[in-house]
């Protein structure tokens, strides 16, 4: 009885963590959605290029971060490009 008692502490305190990790992920991913959209619109500008042609159109959101930014519909090679200009 007293193991299934730890079992139990021990899940719930796992699953309390793991709720607040997923939180934490999807926060940094749309930190991060949102750094590739400047980036982009960056790389629009200094290349005299109408952001919707970098980006591929609107940027639509998803649960888990899938976004037109990394779909391929902004060049992960033009924001590695920026980013090593930064740095």
């Amino acid at each position: 009885m007293v193991a299934l008692n730890m079992t139990s502490q021990n899940y719930a305190a796992a699953a309390a963590q793991n709720s607040v990790l997923r939180t934490q992920m999807m926060e940094l991913q749309s930190r991060l959605c949102a750094l590739r959209e400047i980036i982009c619109h960056m790389y629009a500008t200094t290349t005299n290029v109408h952001p919707a042609t970098v980006m591929g159109g609107a940027a639509t959101y998803h649960t888990f971060g899938e976004t037109a930014w990394n779909s391929g519909s902004c060049s992960m090679q033009m924001v590695d490009h920026l980013l090593h200009q930064c740095f």
